[in-house]
C-alpha cells in the first residue's frame, strides 16, 4: 500500500452515519499499511461543497463515512477521493479496517445498472442503477395484446 491519507467523519465519537451531518474529520496519513500521524478537524461548515473544498486542500485520497446524499458523494468521487463505508464503529477501528481491507466502497450507486427493471410479469422499460436492476413499466401494459393491453 503506498501513503496515503484517509479521513473518517466523525459523529459524537463513532463513524458518522451521514458525512454531512459530521462533527469532525479524523485525518489519517498512512504509509505502508501503518498510521504514522493522526490530525482532527472540526467541521464548523455550513455547506456541503466547503467539506468537499477541505478534502482536497487536505490531499485526503479515501474517505470512510455511513453515507450522504447522492450528489454531495458524487461530487466528492468526481475529485478523486474514493468513499468507503465504515458503520457504526470508533474511527480508529475504521482506519485499521480499511488498511486490513475490510471495508466496501460506497460508490458502486453511481455507475448505470447493467440489466433491464422488471414488472409485474414481464421486462420493464426503465434502466437501474449502479449494479442493481431497475423498477421499470411493465412493458406488456403498453403493447397491444398481452395480459394489460388493449
Amino acid at each position: 500500500m503506498k501513503s496515503m491519507k484517509v479521513a473518517v467523519a466523525v459523529f459524537k465519537n463513532i463513524v458518522a452515519p451521514r458525512l454531512d451531518f459530521s462533527e469532525k474529520l479524523v485525518i489519517y496519513d498512512m504509509d505502508n499499511g501503518k498510521i504514522t500521524d493522526k490530525k482532527t478537524v472540526n467541521l464548523l461548515l455550513d455547506y456541503s461543497l466547503e467539506i468537499v473544498g477541505l478534502l482536497k486542500e487536505e490531499n485526503v485520497d479515501v474517505v470512510i463515512c455511513g453515507g450522504g446524499p447522492r450528489g454531495f458523494l458524487r461530487n466528492i468521487y468526481i475529485n478523486g477521493i474514493e468513499i468507503i463505508n465504515g458503520g457504526f464503529m470508533e474511527p480508529d477501528t475504521a482506519a485499521m479496517m480499511f488498511v486490513e481491507n475490510k471495508l466496501s466502497p460506497i460508490f458502486t450507486l453511481f455507475g448505470q445498472g447493467k440489466g433491464r427493471g422488471f414488472g409485474n410479469t414481464g421486462k420493464g422499460l426503465r434502466r437501474g442503477f449502479g449494479n442493481k436492476s431497475g423498477f421499470g413499466k411493465n412493458r406488456k401494459r403498453f403493447n397491444k395484446g398481452g395480459k394489460y393491453g388493449k
